[in-house]
């Protein structure tokens, strides 16, 4: 939501006080959101996002302040030292309760070769900002709302290996598959057909508008899963952190493993290294490490 608003919507769930959230989806700056988030006019969505948002919290401040959250998207051609400084000034300026969740999008194309590289350069800076900050406990005016940014941008990273959990469904176990199709999420397109997932390619289709959810397409689609995906998860070291999902696995219909799996456990034996060696140097580094849940 941001986009899209009906101020008549909002008042009827600030009125009854309804337990529920707005997820506002806004990747940064105006030059980091417009890069991805665009009307089919080519039109970047940020200016009537941050529109939408000053209704929002002028007509409304206490259903902002209760029931809104930010989720932000960034990739290997993010500029995070933009995204990281517009989140602080928007929580010191705009919003102090700020709740925002970063989201990594692994299958966004790289614009250049060295991208990636310099993406994970910056990550490291941010992980060294964050203890830097730590140690020092120097969370005082400018400095708390960059603390609580970089927190934010690095409990997807650490905060499953801190609380030795990662949220999964008891249908689907092992991957990273946290949202249930058909169950929890369903993606609606224009044409009124019910899909899996919005980062999925069509032809996992699960129903439509006139004629509902198709039960025995959502059945067939998590057995598939199973049987592609999930025949060595038991016996995999980071089958609890996996955050594998059905999009990358995903094509013309069909589930088929690739080598994402033994990247993915590269991935994590680096990072519990990383943790435990960060944790070795500042024990109290991610006690107030937190996941924002949308």
């Amino acid at each position: 939501m941001g986009g899209h608003f009906q101020s008549e919507s909002v008042a009827g769930l600030n009125r009854n006080r309804w337990p529920l959230w707005i997820g506002i989806y806004i990747d940064g700056p105006k030059c980091e959101h417009d890069k991805n988030r665009i009307y089919k006019n080519g039109r970047g969505t940020y200016d009537k996002i941050l529109k939408n948002l000053e209704i929002l919290k002028s007509d409304y401040p206490d259903y902002f302040e209760r029931n809104v959250s930010f989720n932000a998207v960034y990739n290997a051609n993010s500029n995070l030292d933009n995204v990281i400084n517009f989140f602080a000034t928007l929580k010191t300026e705009f919003a102090p309760n700020l709740r925002v969740r970063f989201s990594f999008d692994p299958i966004s194309k790289i614009e250049c070769k060295d991208s990636k590289t310099e993406y994970s350069k910056k990550v490291d800076t941010i992980k060294d900002d964050y203890i830097k900050i730590k140690k020092t406990m120097s969370k005082q005016s400018n400095q708390e709302s960059v603390y609580h940014i970089l927190s934010s941008f690095l409990a997807p990273y650490f905060y499953p290996i801190k609380t030795r959990t990662y949220l999964k469904p008891s249908c689907i176990n092992y991957t990273g598959v946290i949202c249930k199709p058909g169950i929890s999420k369903i993606f609606v397109d224009v044409y009124g057909n019910f899909h899996i997932c919005e980062q999925i390619d069509n032809t996992f289709e699960i129903g439509n508008c006139l004629e509902g959810l198709c039960y025995d397409s959502v059945k067939e689609i998590y057995d598939d899963y199973k049987r592609a995906i999930l025949w060595e998860c038991q016996n995999c070291i980071a089958r609890n952190f996996c955050t594998i999902c059905f999009v990358p696995v995903g094509k013309n219909g069909k589930f088929k493993k690739n080598t994402i799996c033994q990247k993915k456990r590269i991935s994590f034996l680096n990072l519990l290294e990383e943790y435990y060696s960060i944790m070795e140097d500042l024990p109290i580094a991610f006690d107030e490490l937190k996941l924002i849940e949308l």
